[in-house]
């Protein structure tokens, strides 16, 4: 892989855009209607520019030797979806996905299924998609490195607008959980009674509600009844959407 700044973030883009049409499709299939995935609001998954960009770096020594190839590919592609589910719980206090109900899992992070699914697909990039990225990458850069420099910006701005998103529906799925009794006969209309007021601010904005459809099976790990915190305010983006502010 060549080590040009301006070819590695064109790979990257790329890479993340693809990613982004296989959840997008795969989920879709799964929930039987269309899922707009990834945590940004543009059509690309930086995890999946990322992980292949470091399979890239790691594994271009082991071509020859598709055994290794595929083990290595095993190991960094667990660490990686394992380290971003840990990172993200801790900033955002929510838990993304969960493997807890599959077998062979860690911590629910990560599982033995998903985990040789992306040691496959790394062997399948790193083999026979890379060679027409790196083609497609020259073509796109016969335009100049301004394509590069915008790519970077508009995901930069979006990095940025999402965290804050992100930010704030914690702090909402936190706020409305507070005075919800767990143990209460009457949880449901404890948590309606909360989102009423939720109702009156104008939230969730157009982002949280995209976030709260694009993960419908996460929940906040400081809220018993986060999943259905979720459902009421997702049911409630539902009957009327609100701008960004």
């Amino acid at each position: 892989m060549t080590n040009d700044i301006w070819h590695i973030i064109i790979y990257f883009f790329i890479y993340s855009s693809l990613g982004w049409v296989w959840e997008t499709i795969y989920c879709s299939i799964l929930e039987r209607k269309f899922v707009y995935r990834g945590f940004l609001s543009g059509p690309y998954c930086p995890i999946y520019g990322f992980g292949v960009l470091m399979l890239l770096v790691m594994l271009t020594p082991l071509y020859d030797t598709l055994p290794l190839l595929f083990l290595v590919a095993f190991v960094v592609m667990s660490a990686l979806e394992y380290m971003t589910s840990y990172v993200l719980e801790k900033v955002f206090h929510q838990r993304w996905w969960d493997y807890s109900n599959e077998k062979f899992t860690i911590d629910g992070r990560i599982a033995l299924k998903s985990s040789l699914f992306w040691a496959v697909m790394s062997v399948v990039i790193v083999v026979f998609i890379q060679p027409q990225v790196v083609s497609l990458t020259d073509a796109v850069l016969m335009f100049g490195v301004w394509v590069p420099l915008v790519i970077i910006g508009v995901m930069l701005v979006d990095a940025i607008h999402t965290a804050i998103r992100l930010a704030g529906l914690s702090k909402l799925l936190r706020q409305v959980g507070q005075g919800v009794d767990a143990q209460s006969v009457h949880v449901r209309d404890a948590i309606r009674g909360r989102v009423a007021a939720v109702r009156r601010s104008g939230r969730p904005y157009f982002t949280e509600r995209r976030l709260l459809r694009a993960f419908p099976g996460a929940f906040d790990v400081r809220t018993s009844e986060s999943r259905d915190l979720r459902q009421e305010l997702l049911a409630l983006g539902r009957e009327r959407p609100r701008p960004e502010k």
